[in-house]
């Protein structure tokens, strides 16, 4: 049986990343990117800057709390003493335990072994020293892992079994994605790379062909089959707060993405008001109370998500130059509104609904909800 936390950890960040793929700067706590464990089997690789995305959020935050405790009873993982974690993603083969997935949590401080070998979901006894590519790493007694690779005392990596493989052979972080990654503006809170190979157009694959008709006016398989590199940021103080950046593979294929970008820009500003009109209309509907409180709870959230779409929807501006389709979203002060949106995201990646804490969040919401008095119906 797989340890729950991390099992949840290789399942969600799948969708989220994958989610993240189809959607003059600030430069504080500008430091040098680690690349040494990026490899070139990777064909997408995601950073986060999570020590700069924390100190975004507001000191006694229920979501922090909510992501902060569970790391650290049942992880050994100090969200505090995170500076970054890097995602990346190989070659597809099965189910997520049989794909190249790796996550390399970077911290502050030394990582105290003991405490994290004390954590339920690494416990040291299931886990057996084992040399690769002139490397010695942690093997978990089952195949598809979570393996882990302490590179130094500050950073640690868990990993599928190609995973693990892939990263102990980057190579010192030299190859192309290092690069790529490189060339996102210093001190983004997100940062992201993809290059095609192997991994990128077997995922494009079995993406597209589990989803069936999409009913758009383009192929988007296609357009994206066409693109050989690229790499973005958000910068969420920036004027410029999401950068994209791709190199396809002619001239006519960036100008047909453009195209495909700027319907999409279209076909979502007039989605907007029917949005705004459905959300209000649900608001309206709900009572008090039990379940109603957390339904208004997360239709405000769409409501206030609404919003930011409509500002990074006016933002877009989509140019070609020779074979690279660049696009930018541009507003004036940044998108900080978006810190909620990222923390959330590192809160599904990391604990998804199967959590303890937020399965013991919605029985106590179930009881409250059996308490409420049926009105005499």
């Amino acid at each position: 049986m797989k340890p729950l936390l991390t099992h949840t950890i290789f399942r969600n960040t799948a969708i989220i990343v994958t989610l993240l793929f189809c959607s003059q700067s600030s430069y504080a706590q500008m430091g040098k990117v680690d690349t040494s464990f990026v490899s070139d089997d990777s064909f997408f690789v995601v950073r986060v800057d999570v020590e700069k995305l924390v100190g975004q959020v507001p000191m006694g935050s229920k979501d922090l709390e909510m992501l902060a405790k569970p790391l650290k009873e049942e992880a050994g993982l100090d969200l505090m003493n995170m500076t970054a974690i890097t995602m990346q993603f190989g070659k597809l083969d099965g189910g997520p335990f049989d794909s190249a997935f790796s996550i390399t949590f970077e911290n502050a401080k030394k990582i105290d072994r003991d405490d994290f070998h004390s954590a339920r979901e690494f416990a040291l006894k299931d886990y057996t020293e084992t040399e690769y590519a002139g490397k010695t790493y942690l093997r978990h007694r089952s195949d598809g892992g979570p393996h882990l690779y302490f590179s130094n005392d500050k950073t640690f990596t868990m990993a599928t079994s190609k995973g693990i493989e892939s990263l102990l052979k980057a190579g010192s972080g030299m190859g192309a994605m290092s690069s790529l990654i490189k060339s996102a503006a210093p001190g983004s809170e997100i940062m992201l790379a993809f290059r095609s190979n192997e991994g990128y157009d077997g995922f494009l694959n079995q993406f597209f062909d589990s989803m069936g008709p999409i009913g758009l006016p383009f192929e988007p398989k296609d357009l994206l089959a066409n693109a050989k590199s690229g790499f973005g940021y958000v910068q969420l103080a920036s004027s410029t707060p999401i950068y994209i950046q791709a190199t396809c593979d002619s001239n006519e294929s960036a100008t047909a993405m453009k195209k495909a970008l700027d319907q999409m820009v279209e076909m979502g500003k007039s989605a907007l008001p029917v949005g705004n009109m459905m959300v209000e209309s649900q608001l309206k509907e709900l009572g008090d109370g039990g379940f109603a409180e957390m339904q208004k709870s997360m239709f405000k959230l769409a409501k206030d998500g609404l919003k930011t779409g409509g500002k990074i929807l006016d933002g877009v501006d989509v140019n070609v130059a020779k074979k690279t389709m660049t696009l930018k979203v541009k507003h004036m002060g940044g998108l900080k509104e978006l810190v909620p949106l990222a923390v959330g995201g590192m809160k599904a990646m990391f604990l998804g609904v199967s959590s303890s804490s937020l399965d013991a969040e919605f029985l106590e919401l179930d009881e409250a909800v059996e308490a409420e008095p049926d009105d005499g119906k």
